[in-house]
């Protein structure tokens, strides 16, 4: 529709308005088109087709809709229209992101089992290994605790073999 055929339009729709009832009859339906007659059909037909702004009742008479009460503008309803199409971009390009996420989780839906194995196994090998060293370390402190309790008693003897070597005079 253009620009022009717009404006017409919100000028029936706020006509309409101005009608307690919102009910006009044909006559003054036609009326409002002064002179324009070629576009009188194409706006019939966009505002009760189209839009459902306009329904007919019976013969002689229009009424204004529900969403024809609730229209403000074409411009308001272009910016909704946006606002719409906007949340459709968005929410296709989530599904989207969210189908290519689950497309790679089944294909290596294997892998997290494997990497918890493989760590599961490299973490009993190390604690293994850490158990051996321990072993290990406290076979030495105990072959050094040894040598110490034989170096104190042979520095024992070595002290009774000097005092008895040195009698006190």
């Amino acid at each position: 529709m253009k620009e022009e055929d717009k404006k017409l339009a919100e000028e029936i729709i706020l006509n309409f308005k101005s009608h307690e009832s919102g009910i006009v009859n044909a006559m003054t339906f036609s009326g409002m088109f002064e002179k324009r007659s070629d576009k009188r059909l194409l706006i019939i037909k966009t505002l009760i087709d189209d839009y459902h702004f306009i329904d007919r009742v019976g013969t002689h008479a229009y009424r204004l809709t529900k969403e024809g009460w609730e229209f403000t503008s074409f411009n308001e309803l272009e910016k909704i229209e946006l606002e719409k199409n906007n949340r459709e971009k968005i929410e296709i390009e989530n599904i989207q992101s969210n189908t290519k996420l689950n497309r790679w989780l089944y294909k290596t839906k294997w892998l997290p089992l494997l990497l918890s194995f493989l760590a599961l196994l490299l973490s009993i090998y190390f604690n293994y290994q850490d158990k051996n060293k321990q072993e290990e370390l406290q076979l030495k402190i105990e072959n050094n605790e040894k040598s110490i309790d034989t170096l104190k008693i042979e520095n024992m003897n070595l002290r009774k073999q000097v005092i008895n070597l040195n009698p006190k005079k």
